[in-house]
């Protein structure tokens, strides 16, 4: 029988028990070595499997917990032979006292023995502190067992070699005073003497005298260069080739990721760690088939200084290898995108602002070209932020022509200042690699991408998906407007395409900032997409609404409501694939911005475009306050439940390519997400409920949803495809009623629908037995909180009639109304409810109801919820949280399953497997920890399994939020 021994928190004290130590092993001091946990008094080497549970932060709080220096290196290592290991999930930030303490630390015991554990080296006596990262900050070293500043004048160049050289850096670039901050008791009071070749800071021998103060502005700071450890090579200058990294002093070529907004990110590291510019272009080459490569796992956010911040190194084989073009000696800087920023240019191996008197617009169209973007459409002075020193003392002379910066001539006087406001700004189109071929203009086709000089048709990804959102960025990219159809089309010839995946949210500037491009040999499926041309709503609620903008001489002009009618909103929401139009009004959707449309349209209605409209010859110089044209457009039917009480449930159809089908599945943990959009997008209120409908296998449509939930459509946050599937999505949505403004599916503003719009109920209008009704209706528990303005003001229309419940109904229109209306004039506060959470969990089997078997009930039916052990950080931690929060139980202490995994493989445990396996449920989780309720987090499929979810929470009810913000939780699992 499994037997679990479980790291209990000391929670009144509001003090971590310290059962738990950790130690380095088998190196070459206590500072060094394998990393070595012990719990429950048994010692097992640490794994950290999936980065970044154990990163370059984790690795300093160990050092800081065994009382050593800074992080030198942290590595994986491969043994021999198989061994028991304990696995570390722990999101540090660096500067917890213990590793124990880092938030959301995860441990538990491995049912599977392994070779691969991680190696770490400290520093010993020495460290450096508020740097800019690991060869960079104010030396501190150790002193009768506590870290003493060092003073300036007690630290020279020499001793800074030795530093650098402890840190695995490269040579001392700068040695200054309060460079990262001020002296900090206690002080060093030895002068240190080093010759400039010892291995370590402690190695050196000091003066006998003391010093007693160090001056402000005196306190030791050193940067020294990052270390020579990885390199571009092959390429036509040093800062372009394939990317080799030195691990294990083995220098190998790097396989390329999978994500491609990862690999952009750490090739814009790469850039910054050797010296170069901006990124210019990262891709994947052939190679030497099975070449021996290194992998490297990244979580990159493209800021950092040193690639080792945010990567991990593994070994590989692979016929191809990634390739990095970074531009030499130019970059930009704080931009919106790869292809704008301030110009700052490398000169005597820094880099230095360039004044805008100094930089014209040939200038402009070199650096653009250089940086592989479009030609310049901005510059001007402080667009990026101001001069930062030092600053460019030269202007440059280029003709246009020129491929690089530095290929253009130089004045030969200097310029000393630059004035405020000067610095040189630039903006760059976007690069020409994408575009749409097969309709006749420009803005409509067949998507084709440029990836290494050929033009292929794309194919979509369904992981991440090709949807609407993809779609904005290419049509931006293209210089069309709004995206109005995606569809994958399936045609008679296979021929070559490019893979393409995207993580775009649909602000990007290019394809290229968020969409990952592979090989794929042939394929008869291509991407297609149409794009508005000439007209655009903006500042709407959804694609078919907004603010009118033309487009005029390659720049968009609003458009005034006295120059556009009926007929032309007609022609307008055909363009824009929305429905008829439903209201045109001056400054629906915000007041007119410069400049403005001078002409007035003429359309028939029946046109296609309103480029084909006719428009008259005068001009309007002006547009008057409040006139300018706001168009609402009827969002097309593609959306609809069928087969339930009314048309807010059913089971959901999707009509895409002209045709309706079910919707199989989601394909996402985001299933109450997503189903808030489809009851918004039908005008319906609030999710309920939603199921798995079982039903004969046949074509179905497959939704793979990106939604946020505040999207109005579902097409502007998901991709289809079709499938054969035997079930499809069953949705509820509340009819009458919706909570807005809301912390979860259970609390917010009360809001009624009246005459097609949704209202807000006064508090005088609505007592407890209405609550009781609208907590029903929308699937929660009973009323807990009733009271004016928790979630915000009242919003207009108000509704002006007084429920009168009896608090038995099913749901909110079925109850009787007063007679009489509410005078909209007088004071009203925004009604706000707070229902208890639906009772769709329970811990069953344990010494209290705050611990046991995790059960869940889903279509009235009660299952336990089933234990994998492939899930990773998100099922042991996040769900765990969610479930105790529900219950009112405090946070979670222990997780772990019903038998242990070591067990299921045996003979003896056959029997033991036979008799658990029964109906369960199988939760596919996609919760953050912050949620209210386990419904939030993802879907529920049936299952039938052995091995349970058993789960135990602290019981300390009333105290959950102040842990909450602590998020000292630990799970650990012992045999």
């Amino acid at each position: 029988m499994l037997a679990i021994a479980i790291l209990l928190l000391a929670w009144n004290a509001g003090v971590r028990t310290q059962e738990d130590r950790v130690r380095l092993t088998g190196g070459s001091g206590r500072c060094a070595g394998r990393v070595e946990v012990s719990q429950n008094g048994e010692w097992r080497p640490l794994i950290a499997r999936w980065y970044p549970h154990f990163s370059k932060a984790s690795a300093a709080v160990v050092c800081r917990q065994l009382g050593c220096g800074s992080p030198v290196l942290t590595t994986w290592i491969s043994g021999s032979t198989l061994q028991p290991t304990w696995e570390v999930i722990a999101k540090c930030d660096g500067s917890e006292p213990a590793l124990t303490q880092c938030k959301n630390t995860d441990w538990w015991w491995l049912s599977w023995p392994c070779k691969v554990v991680v190696e770490l080296i400290c520093s010993e006596s020495v460290r450096l502190v508020n740097g800019s990262g690991p060869c960079s900050g104010r030396v501190e070293v150790k002193s009768d067992q506590s870290w003493a500043s060092v003073c300036e004048d007690d630290f020279d160049w020499k001793d800074a070699q030795v530093v650098c050289r402890e840190f695995d850096c490269g040579a001392p670039t700068a040695l200054q005073g309060a460079l990262y901050g001020e002296v900090e008791a206690p002080i060093r009071t030895k002068e240190f003497q080093c010759k400039g070749n010892e291995s370590l800071l402690q190695d050196c021998t000091t003066s006998s005298p003391t010093r007693n103060t160090c001056s402000p502005g005196k306190a030791g700071g050193l940067t020294c260069s990052m270390r020579e450890d990885l390199r571009l090579v092959a390429g036509s200058h040093s800062c372009a080739g394939k990317l080799e990294v030195k691990h294990n002093n083995e220098w190998r070529r790097v396989m390329r990721e999978k994500s491609s907004v990862r690999t952009l990110n750490l090739a814009a590291v790469v850039c910054r760690q050797l010296g170069c510019g901006s990124v210019v272009l990262t891709k994947e080459t052939p190679d030497i088939p099975w070449l021996p490569l290194w992998g490297i796992t990244s979580n990159c956010n493209g800021s950092e200084p040193d690639l080792w911040e945010c990567g991990k190194i593994s070994g590989g084989t692979s016929d191809k290898t990634t390739e990095v073009i970074c531009s030499e000696s130019i970059r930009l800087m704080n931009g919106t995108s790869l292809c704008s920023g301030r110009v700052e240019v490398k000169s005597d191996q820094s880099w230095a602002s360039v004044c805008e008197n100094d930089f014209d617009w040939q200038d402009a169209e070199v650096v653009c070209r250089e940086l592989a973007c479009g030609p310049p459409t901005a510059l001007q002075g402080a667009l990026y932020g101001e001069v930062e020193a030092p600053t460019r003392t030269k202007e440059f002379q280029c003709k246009g022509n020129e491929s690089l910066l530095q290929d253009c001539t130089t004045s030969s006087s200097t310029r000393n200042t630059c004035s405020p406001g000067k610095a040189a700004g630039l903006t760059c189109s976007a690069p020409d690699d994408v575009r749409l071929v097969g309709e006749g203009h420009r803005c409509a086709g067949r998507l084709e991408i440029k990836h290494e000089e050929e033009w292929r048709p794309a194919l979509s990804h369904f992981s991440p998906p090709w949807d609407m959102k993809s779609a904005a960025v290419a049509c931006r990219q293209l210089g069309c407007e709004s995206a109005l159809l995606t569809k994958a089309v399936l045609e008679n010839v296979s021929r070559p395409v490019w893979e393409f995946g995207t993580t775009c949210g649909g602000s990007e500037q290019a394809l290229r900032e968020c969409g990952a491009l592979s090989y794929n040999s042939n394929s008869k499926y291509r991407q297609e997409l149409i794009c508005s041309e000439s007209v655009r709503l903006v500042n709407g609620s959804g694609l078919c609404s907004g603010r009118v903008e033309v487009k005029s001489d390659q720049s968009w002009a609003s458009v005034c409501e006295d120059d556009f009618d009926w007929k032309d909103a007609q022609v307008v929401c055909r363009e824009l694939a929305c429905g008829a139009p439903t209201a045109h009004q001056g400054a629906l959707y915000g007041e007119v911005e410069a400049p403005t449309r001078t002409k007035e349209f003429q359309c028939k209605g029946n046109e296609s475009l309103l480029q084909d409209c006719t428009t008259s010859s005068p001009t309007r110089n002006t547009c008057s306050p409040g006139k300018a044209a706001g168009l609402t457009c009827e969002e097309l039917e593609d959306v609809k439940l069928v087969g339930g009480r009314s048309r807010c449930a059913g089971r959901l159809q999707v009509r895409y390519q002209g045709e309706w089908r079910f919707i199989g599945n989601f394909m996402a943990s985001q299933d109450l997400v997503t189903g808030a959009v489809v009851c918004r997008q039908l005008g319906c209120g609030s999710v309920v409920l939603i199921k798995d409908h079982a039903t004969v296998n046949g074509p179905t449509w497959m939704f793979n949803s990106r939604c946020a939930g505040n999207e109005s459509a579902l097409k502007e946050c998901g991709a289809l495809s079709k499938q054969y599937h035997y079930e499809n999505v069953e949705l509820i949505c509340s009819e009458s009623v919706r909570l807005v403004n809301r912390s979860g599916l259970c609390s917010g503003r009360v809001e009624v629908k009246s005459d097609q719009s949704w209202a807000s109920v006064c508090e005088g209008d609505f007592d407890w037995k209405d609550a009781e009704v609208v907590c029903r209706e929308i699937g929660c528990g009973v009323p807990a909180s009733l009271q004016g303005a928790l979630y915000g003001d009242v919003k207009a229309p108000l509704w002006n009639k007084e429920f009168q419940c009896k608090g038995s109904e099913s749901g909110l229109l079925d109850c009787v109304t007063s007679g009489s209306a509410r005078n909209t004039q007088s004071p009203c506060k925004a009604l706000e409810l707070i229902c208890s959470k639906p009772e769709d969990v329970r811990l069953s089997g344990g010494a209290s109801r705050c611990e046991g078997t995790l059960e869940v009930k889903k279509h009235g039916q009660w299952r336990p919820l089933t234990y994998k052990y492939y899930w990773g950080h998100d099922w042991k931690m996040n769900p765990a949280i969610v479930v105790c929060r529900q219950l009112g139980c405090g946070p979670p202490v222990a997780v772990y399953p019903a038998i242990d995994e070591e067990l299921i493989d045996s003979d003896l445990a056959v029997e033991m497997v036979n008799a658990n396996r029964i109906p369960s449920w199988t939760l596919d989780s996609n919760c953050k920890g912050s949620e209210s309720t386990l419904r939030e987090c993802g879907g529920l499929s049936p299952n039938h399994d052995y091995n349970n979810m058993q789960l135990i929470c602290s019981a300390k009810e009333g105290k959950q939020e102040k842990k909450e913000e602590s998020d000292d939780y630990i799970y650990d699992l012992y045999d």
